[in-house]
């Protein structure tokens, strides 16, 4: 950051005190790419089974996406699924709504600043998902 000091949440901080870098364009100019996927909770034949919406498509889209705004990422495809799949593993079987997120992490308080490598990020929120049937 090129100051020493800043403000954030009504007090003058320090450089050092920031959790992130403030200067990063995906902060100042939203050049960031995100989805958002929706895994849920099932029982199939007495045991709980995880079913992800759509994954494919949307590592697909963020893929894309990314690409198009110039960040480059250093994970295919198919690693992201897995990272995914070994997350809901470890985090523990049950309904998530799953945001990964790229984004450049560099000093870049600029607009356009060409093709730069990409940060990868995947949360996952836990939530309970009830699915409802209509009867007509």
């Amino acid at each position: 950051m090129s100051n020493k000091s800043f403000w954030i949440d009504g007090r003058i901080c320090s450089k050092r005190e920031s959790l992130f870098n403030l200067e990063i364009g995906a902060l100042h100019y939203g050049s960031l790419v995100f989805e958002g996927i929706l895994s849920v909770k099932i029982r199939e034949a007495s045991e709980n089974k995880v079913v992800i919406f759509h994954l494919e498509e949307h590592i697909q889209r963020l893929l894309n996406s990314a690409n198009i705004l110039g960040l480059n990422l250093n994970y295919s495809q198919d690693e992201i699924t897995e990272v995914i799949k070994s997350l809901i593993k470890i985090n523990g079987l049950s309904s998530y709504y799953i945001r990964p997120i790229l984004f450049s992490r560099g000093d870049y308080l600029k607009l356009f600043h060409g093709r730069k490598n990409a940060t990868l990020a995947i949360l996952l929120h836990q939530f309970n998902f009830k699915l409802f049937t209509l009867k007509m």
